[in-house]
């Protein structure tokens, strides 16, 4: 390996960044939402608000098959906002399934789950 070092992660939670180097993902932030389109985004927006300065992180949006043109939005959303990540299912399975899905998915060591019919404080994420 030409003395090179490897580091393995378990759950893989490194966030490449675009100077070529490596950051470990600290927080994952799991939102599971179905028909959510008048209160996502400024959901996401709030939550990048409050996580400034926290460190690296990442939000990860599981759509539960919404029909009421939440994708679109997040669709736009997505090129704006390098920190957040959709999963959408592509029928019904409840809030359990949204968080476990978003929980498999997530690369931070410590997960938050949050509404996104934003009834919860942004800042309620014990960070």
């Amino acid at each position: 390996m030409n003395g090179e070092r490897v580091l393995t992660l378990d759950r893989a939670p490194v966030l490449h960044v675009a100077a070529g180097l490596a950051v470990i993902m600290k927080t994952s932030i799991v939102v599971p939402c179905r028909n959510e389109a008048s209160n996502i985004v400024p959901l996401i927006d709030g939550i990048v608000e409050s996580m400034q300065g926290i460190g690296p992180f990442e939000i990860i949006v599981v759509d539960d098959a919404s029909d009421d043109g939440m994708a679109l939005l997040l669709d736009k959303a997505l090129p704006e906002r390098p920190m957040l990540r959709v999963l959408r299912h592509d029928r019904q399975g409840g809030q359990s399934a949204a968080i476990h899905s978003g929980g498999v998915a997530a690369r931070g060591r410590l997960i938050c789950t949050l509404d996104g019919d934003g009834q919860n404080r942004r800042k309620s994420c014990p960070i």
